[in-house]
């Protein structure tokens, strides 16, 4: 086997393979196109909802509790006829009123105009003073209640999608109209988590242990080629920056603009698709498509590739240079009856072609078995389970959703712990 051929070819074998999970999986580079995203810097104030910055202690920054709603004072009896809807709204700064009405007075009908009695407008103009003191209170606490409501319903899609959703929080934020498409999205990630507590009608948000992320995606163009990202990814590790530093992340930001032609840092948000490199300050939350990995695996194997000296013999039959034996010992694969070879061990019912697999493993380091779906695949990684554990092996079962081994686990004739 020629190495440098076996590198030459498995470059372009995985380098087809980033480029088909770099279309599965697009890097949204605008923050408008995530599913939900929540601006930090647009919360009301309010004493059910504190925004601090986070301790390493617990890694805490929101906390709300859902405001209770108090309702309007109740207009007096004498200007039941005379007040309109939405009175009880305390959007409006004054309670909507009928200007004028006509009534019926023997065979005619007259006008009266709101302001036609002294008497009345002073009552108005008493009661709105009470209403006033209710909307101060009301508008903010019902505008927190707004956020609540939001958190409430992600927590609901958490919730149900959280295999596949990830929540995450960001700032220094990047406009720019760019040669590719035009870019609207925080550079510095951090990842997230939402509890809540029902007893409490309580929301957290809470820091998790994953280290600080640089949302690289937004350098994809060929004219920022060359700029040291993994030096970038490293700082800001090295640093621990969080989206919600002040002069620490001021400062990493304006190293990242003066890095750039035409870059400026603001301490505020950046105009959208901005003509120049612009990065400001805007903490944003919001929810992102998991990554599932395999972008960066692929990565580390082509990074690998040219200093490797010998390759698995399963990666060398895709690349044509070297031809596997598949010639089994013993006996046809159309054997009805799998399960009474003596040499295999089985715990559920099998199949030749699940027979066939084992004998395989026993001669190689890996096999690669596909189907669609309902072909029988988590059957037989429970099968294989079984032989594996009946001759002393352990086994350790991956998957990327926690749903794939809850159905393997109901599957596996014997208990699994780790499952």
């Amino acid at each position: 086997m020629n190495i440098d051929v076996a590198r030459e070819r498995l470059t372009q074998l995985f380098q087809f393979f980033k480029a088909v999970e770099e279309r599965r999986t697009p890097k949204i580079v605008d923050v408008n196109q995530h599913r939900w995203f929540l601006w930090l810097d647009s919360l009301p104030s309010h004493g059910k909802l504190n925004l601090i910055k986070p301790t390493p202690e617990n890694g805490e920054w929101l906390v709300i509790k859902k405001p209770p709603v108090a309702p309007c004072p109740t207009y007096p009896e004498t200007l039941t006829e005379w007040i309109d809807k939405g009175w009880d709204d305390p959007s409006f700064e004054l309670a909507p009123k009928v200007r004028q009405r006509t009534i019926q007075r023997g065979n005619d009908y007259v006008v009266i105009e709101f302001d036609s009695s002294p008497e009345r407008i002073r009552i108005y103009d008493e009661w709105n003073l009470n209403r006033a003191l209710w909307r101060s209170v009301e508008l903010p606490a019902r505008s927190a209640g707004k956020v609540w409501d939001r958190l409430f319903s992600l927590h609901h899609d958490l919730k149900r999608d959280g295999e596949a959703l990830e929540l995450m929080l960001g700032d220094g934020l990047v406009s720019y109209k760019g040669q590719l498409e035009p870019t609207f999205h925080p550079l510095v990630l951090r990842k997230v988590e939402l509890f809540f507590d029902p007893n409490n009608l309580e929301f957290k948000l809470i820091d998790t242990e994953s280290k600080p992320e640089l949302h690289s995606a937004i350098f994809k163009a060929a004219e920022f080629g060359g700029l040291p990202l993994k030096d970038w990814q490293v700082n800001l590790e090295s640093a621990n920056l969080h989206p919600l530093d002040d002069e620490m992340l001021d400062h990493w930001l304006k190293g990242i603009a003066g890095t750039i032609s035409d870059g400026e840092f603001i301490k505020g948000i950046p105009q959208e698709k901005s003509p120049h490199f612009c990065v400001g300050r805007s903490p944003v939350l919001f929810l992102r498509t998991r990554p599932t990995g395999k972008e960066d695996f692929i990565t580390k194997i082509l990074e690998d590739i040219p200093k490797a000296e010998n390759f698995p013999v399963s990666l060398l039959s895709i690349i044509g240079l070297f031809s596997p034996d598949y010639s089994q010992p013993g006996g046809s694969t159309d054997d009805a009856y799998a399960n009474e070879h003596e040499d295999i061990l089985l715990t559920k019912k099998a199949n030749a072609e699940q027979v066939d697999i084992l004998r395989k493993l026993s001669k190689r380091d890996s096999v690669l078995v596909q189907g669609p779906p309902g072909t029988g695949k988590t059957h037989t990684i429970a099968n294989l389970i079984g032989n594996f554990l009946a001759e002393g092996k352990s086994v350790l079962v991956t998957s990327h959703t926690t749903k794939a081994l809850r159905v393997l686990r109901d599957q596996v004739a014997v208990p699994l712990q780790s499952l």
